[in-house]
């Protein structure tokens, strides 16, 4: 199996691509509560969401990094995966296939990379 740390390193660089290329589309704002709002939903089953701070100004891993002890890998992959999912679907809700143009590339990249961690 992939090391915690190396699958938060993949989905917090991911993040921090959405992050760049979709605020400067709809705003850090609309993106902040989108990411809110998809964090909402997943949160019953996948509690170390919670730990994953957002703000107008991006996305930061580092609470969810110190405590990756409490969470196994199988949940962080597939939990943030959902996240994904999940953020992927409000963009198209909003704004058709505008900003999944912009972020397909950053999703291909991240999934290669998750899929060689096996």
């Amino acid at each position: 199996m992939a090391d915690k740390s190396l699958i938060i390193s993949v989905y917090e660089c991911l993040f921090t691509e959405i992050w760049d290329k979709v605020s400067r589309i709809i705003g850090g704002i609309a993106l902040e509560l989108a990411i809110r709002a998809s964090i909402k939903k997943l949160l019953p089953v996948y509690k170390f969401l919670e730990y994953i701070e957002i703000s107008q100004n991006g996305i930061s891993f580092d609470k969810l990094k110190g405590s990756l002890k409490n969470f196994s890998e199988n949940d962080l992959k597939k939990g943030l995966q959902l996240l994904v999912n999940e953020l992927t679907g409000i963009f198209a809700v909003m704004c058709g296939d505008v900003l999944l143009k912009e972020i397909i590339p950053c999703l291909k990249k991240a999934k290669r990379k998750i899929n060689s961690m096996k």
